[in-house]
């Protein structure tokens, strides 16, 4: 039996190159990879870096990307080996949606890759996603799990404080429900004793 198979295509227009490692080993998870293709501008980082891609193909253009790029996954997959499972795509823009509906049609799985702010379009169409972020996004998503860490911590508290109020007041009621019912008793007590006296005085 062949291992699973996955091929990748990269949109160098809003990929930068220092996320091609990060690219590779969530690819690499998924299967071995068949062909890696990336797609980008002349002057893009991924030019100046080329020679480290290992193997890949890179694609340089001087215009815009996606359609060359929409054509050969297409191309790819239409002559793809019996081993071939997956496409993977690693792009932030909506217009490879239709890209994905039509390898999704060929009954090939679709997972997409993006770098932190990719289309909703994108992430809902494929099969599966996973967002890299940049270190200052880590971080912006660092602060606010921490702050909601601290808002449901205070809210915790709260309740605590909460339930102790409850719990004290209760307290009080149960006293305070004894006490009358003490008064009431006593109250009941004299008239009683009042009216047997009375009685007793018109007896005689």
């Amino acid at each position: 039996m062949f291992p699973a198979m996955v091929a990748l295509f990269i949109d160098g227009q809003n990929i930068p190159y220092n996320l091609y490692e990060d690219i590779l080993n969530l690819a690499k998870t998924k299967g071995e990879i068949l062909q890696t293709f990336i797609f980008a501008n002349v002057a893009s980082s991924w030019s100046k870096e080329k020679i480290k891609l290992f193997g890949a193909i890179l694609i340089l253009m001087d215009e815009n990307c996606d359609e060359f790029l929409h054509k050969q996954v297409l191309g790819f997959i239409r002559e793809k080996p019996k081993e071939l499972h997956s496409v993977i795509i690693a792009s932030n823009d909506k217009d490879f949606t239709k890209t994905i509906k039509i390898v999704q049609e060929e009954d090939m799985e679709v997972l997409g890759i993006g770098y932190n702010n990719p289309s909703k379009e994108l992430m809902q169409v494929s099969d599966g996603f996973c967002t890299l972020l940049s270190k200052e996004r880590q971080r912006q998503k660092f602060l606010k799990e921490a702050e909601n860490i601290e808002e449901v911590v205070k809210l915790k508290d709260e309740v605590f404080k909460n339930k102790e109020i409850i719990t004290k007041l209760q307290k009080e009621n149960s006293e305070l429900k004894q006490q009358i019912n003490k008064e009431i008793q006593k109250y009941a007590s004299c008239k009683l004793k009042e009216t047997t006296k009375e009685l007793h005085f018109e007896y005689k």
